[in-house]
């Protein structure tokens, strides 16, 4: 892997960002300083750079991926020649935080631990190519998400007007007609999504992958594969588990203590792709799945907090198919590996 001479963190926000400069012997730094999140900020910031005396080629940027407020950045950085650019997820900036014992929460600290995980960990560099896929089918995703809503929320509006007697059957009808342009409309979206997949190879593999496994489908596997970046930076299926927030929340008072469900921290778009799939896995003729769901019932757990259990294990086997390049097999599965 390339040495590159300076490590460049980034914290982002709507109008600006902070820089905190690390050389990569830990021994020089610089920052933070405040820049607009425009074309001159980045300017500003490649002028400063310089200043000190590095070339864009010698340079790595580190920054979140949050929202897209780093879109802009990215690709004008990549524009100026700067030597690497690495897109992190926010929860592994986390975790590393945490590990430095870093308390305070501010935006200076931020890009100072964005900056010291990118010399300590040396985080994999981004293809910006292949990024930008990513980013298409997210906006897809959720464009894809908002009709589905608004979709429900006709239905259930058609449904009350047909139970009034005062209701204008022309308006039922003309709403009628709506949902089913929605639907098609959905559909074009999902044949777009399948288009995008088609042309990025390394997550056609890894949609088939996916899909193999009972009750997720193809459009929710990319779903999964695009809201972790296709797993990377994780190490372990439990991380995920926990980026998408299927950590259960637990109460103590005096001798009582349970379960409050989940978190409802983290990727919320992962989380209800992988409840979805265990909702629907449990129509399938996937026999593991549904003992491990009758057994954690049995046991004296609620059907839904059962069904979060199993969108969590469905997750990490997601996380382990795609890892090892293996297509699902039940016939490997037993309930001790999933945990029941």
């Amino acid at each position: 892997m390339r040495q590159y001479k300076l490590i460049v963190g980034l914290d982002i926000s709507l109008d600006s960002f902070l820089a905190f400069l690390i050389s990569s012997d830990e021994n020089f730094t610089a920052g933070p300083k405040k820049f607009k999140r425009s074309e001159d900020g980045i300017a500003q910031l490649l002028l400063w750079i310089y200043k000190l005396g590095f070339n864009p080629n010698e340079v790595k940027v580190v920054m979140e991926a949050t929202n897209n407020f780093w879109e802009i950045i990215a690709v004008k950085l990549d524009k100026a020649g700067i030597g690497a650019i690495s897109i992190v997820n926010p929860k592994i900036i986390k975790d590393f935080s945490k590990s430095l014992r870093k308390k305070a929460k501010t935006d200076n600290i931020d890009a100072e631990v964005v900056a010291l995980y990118g010399v300590r960990m040396k985080p994999e560099n981004t293809d910006l190519k292949k990024s930008k896929k990513f980013g298409e089918l997210r906006y897809l995703i959720r464009t894809r998400e908002f009709w589905i809503k608004e979709k429900v929320r006709l239905e259930n509006y058609v449904r009350n007007l047909k139970r009034s007697v005062f209701a204008s059957k022309k308006e039922t009808e003309w709403i009628e007609k709506e949902i089913k342009r929605i639907i098609e409309h959905i559909k074009e979206i999902e044949k777009e999504i399948e288009k995008l997949v088609e042309e990025v190879e390394e997550l056609k593999k890894a949609v088939k992958l996916v899909d193999s496994i009972p009750g997720i489908g193809k459009v929710n596997g990319v779903v999964i594969l695009v809201e972790t970046g296709m797993f990377e930076g994780f190490k372990k299926g439990k991380e995920v588990v926990s980026y998408a927030g299927i950590v259960p929340r637990v109460y103590e008072s005096g001798i009582r203590k349970g379960d409050r469900g989940i978190t409802r921290e983290g990727n919320k778009r992962l989380r209800n792709a992988a409840y979805f799939a265990a909702v629907a896995s449990l129509r399938s003729s996937c026999e593991v799945f549904r003992k491990f769901y009758e057994r954690l019932v049995s046991r004296g757990k609620a059907k839904k907090v059962a069904l979060v259990a199993l969108a969590g294990k469905i997750l990490r086997i997601a996380f382990a198919l795609v890892k090892k390049e293996e297509i699902f097999n039940d016939q490997k599965l037993r309930l001790t590996n999933l945990g029941a």
